[in-house]
């Protein structure tokens, strides 16, 4: 699970109205805000969707720049906010 999908939960769930307050100078809660809609906030919907969304920007990559998807895939796995954010 996202670690700040709780957060991002509660913002949505504060905003009964309009999506006015979602971007600012400080943030931006525009894409959270939408995901969350999308997936009707379901935390098990929020993370398929975030995994399927890595997969595709993988698959897109590798395409693209001719890449070697095993490497692509370890190197992206190293960055600690990326592996916890698809837990």
């Amino acid at each position: 699970m996202v670690v700040d999908s709780g957060i991002y939960l509660a913002f949505v769930t504060t905003l009964a109205g309009g999506p006015g307050q979602l971007i600012s100078v400080g943030a931006n809660y525009l894409r959270p805000f939408l995901v969350l809609r999308l997936t009707n906030s379901d935390h098990l919907a929020f993370a398929l969707l975030n995994c399927g969304l890595v997969l595709l920007s993988d698959r897109t990559v590798v395409r693209s720049f001719d890449l070697d998807r095993r490497r692509l895939v370890a190197l992206l796995f190293l960055d600690p906010m990326l592996a916890i954010s698809l837990l």
